[in-house]
């Protein structure tokens, strides 16, 4: 009995997560692009990046629904083992990029800067929270 529960437990989790759907880096019509609308893009890009940056991050949330899972089953079904959300952020980031590259090589007035990685972003963002004193 417990071996018919441990198989179905592995393979429900199996089926946990979603396939990631990354935008193109590169599309066509870019460097056609005035700079007003690579300028209206990246800011478009950079808010879509920071709303999504936490989902890009489930390694905390999914060690708690293991940690639960030992005590209850169902936890261990809500856990997503995908690379999704990180594969699309990291999508984003390198669109976001490589708009910033053809907006400086048309020399657009542009303040904006080069983005991290999302492992860069994220190792900052947990220096960052190591930082911060306690309440």
């Amino acid at each position: 009995m417990s071996s018919i529960l441990f198989v179905s437990t592995v393979f429900l989790a199996s089926c946990a997560g979603r396939d990631p759907r990354p935008i193109r880096v590169s599309q066509v019509g870019d460097n056609e692009k005035s700079c007003s609308t690579l300028e209206t893009e990246m800011e478009y890009l950079d808010k879509d990046i920071l709303e999504r940056f936490p989902d890009a991050s489930k390694t905390g949330s999914n060690a708690g629904l293991g940690v639960a899972g030992a005590f209850l089953i169902v936890p261990w079904f809500f856990m997503d083992f995908s690379k999704a959300d990180e594969i699309e952020v990291s999508a984003l980031i390198e669109r976001y990029n490589h708009l910033l590259i053809i907006a400086q090589d048309k020399s657009c007035d542009t303040k904006r800067e080069r983005l991290p990685t999302l492992k860069e972003m994220q190792r900052q963002a947990k220096e960052a929270n190591k930082e911060k004193p306690a309440q």
